[in-house]
């Protein structure tokens, strides 16, 4: 009969470590809505601009509706996109925020700003990783925020790779 109690409570304790292990690692998809005008900017340049060898992250939080915005500045894409989309994930500390563009129709690329809304974002540290589909092997586009102390703030990297940086090329 021990033997019996001895199994049961060895099962029991299996079931509880396999459950919040796989909590912890699992990821999550999150709420998240793009919106862009979808115009190429390499042609559309002003003063007050960021500059085209600048790919750039500015977020900004809301407490009370519990959304982090992000607006991403040139981020590159092929000139003739289609529907630019982006998925959302969460898996421990990171929010994983992957672009893409639904076609490539064109043989050139170039910039556009996006603005990325994720919903039911809690109020604590994040490290933000930004996929994009034209920057592989380039700086990454990867930071940390702490919502407790910044609700806006801003990350960015230099590339000088096309599409970014052509007009610091002439």
């Amino acid at each position: 009969m021990k033997t019996q109690q001895y199994l049961y409570l060895f099962l029991i304790f299996i079931a509880i470590i396999a459950h919040s292990c796989g909590e912890e690692g699992e990821e999550k998809r999150m709420q998240a809505s793009l919106s862009s005008n979808e115009i190429c900017k390499n042609n559309l340049k002003s003063a007050d601009e960021t500059p085209d060898s600048i790919s750039c992250v500015e977020y900004q939080y809301n407490e009370t509706t519990k959304t982090l915005t992000l607006v991403h500045i040139n981020a590159g894409f092929n000139c003739c996109p289609g529907k630019l989309s982006c998925e959302v994930s969460f898996q421990n500390d990171t929010l994983r925020v992957e672009e893409f563009e639904k076609e490539a129709s064109c043989h050139c690329c170039c910039l556009y700003d996006l603005n990325i809304a994720i919903k039911n974002i809690e109020k604590k540290s994040y490290h933000i990783q930004c996929i994009e589909p034209y920057a592989k092997g380039l700086a990454p586009l990867c930071f940390d925020i702490n919502l407790n102390h910044n609700y806006t703030g801003n990350y960015s990297v230099i590339r000088k790779q096309y599409p970014w940086g052509i007009n610091s090329m002439y």
